[in-house]
């Protein structure tokens, strides 16, 4: 009678164990969940002031291009060309220098482009 009635007090208490732990684990869970949205809708919120402030930098360059005035475009000059007298030379050939490459620029990152990258961005993290 003893022994059953140990094995059923060691039985009962390791079970309050167990629903204490997944009461636990439960509680974790759902601060942990919380703590997801909160982190969540921060991180839109940002995203969203982020692509006000690329709105108003957009507005703000055009009024800025409009502010500077256009130079003058260049007037093409053509050069006279004048004959020159032959006269007798050495028969060598003179090397022509080869014009220079000019190196391309990178284009610099548009504000449409940073603008569509934050969208995404912030599509994903609505999905999640």
């Amino acid at each position: 009678m003893k022994s059953d009635y140990f094995v059923e007090f060691v039985y009962h208490d390791e079970a309050l164990r167990q629903q204490k732990n997944y009461k636990f684990l439960l509680e974790k869970y759902r601060q942990n969940k919380e703590g997801i949205e909160q982190l969540k809708e921060t991180k839109m919120n940002e995203i969203d002031s982020f692509l006000n402030i690329l709105e108003q930098l957009e507005t703000d360059l055009k009024e800025f291009k409009t502010l500077i005035p256009k130079p003058p475009a260049k007037k093409k000059t053509t050069k006279k060309k004048t004959k020159k007298k032959k006269t007798k030379s050495k028969k060598t050939k003179s090397k022509k220098s080869k014009p220079k490459k000019k190196k391309a620029k990178k284009p610099e990152p548009e504000l449409s482009d940073l603008k569509m990258g934050l969208e995404k961005i912030r599509d994903e993290l609505s999905r999640m």
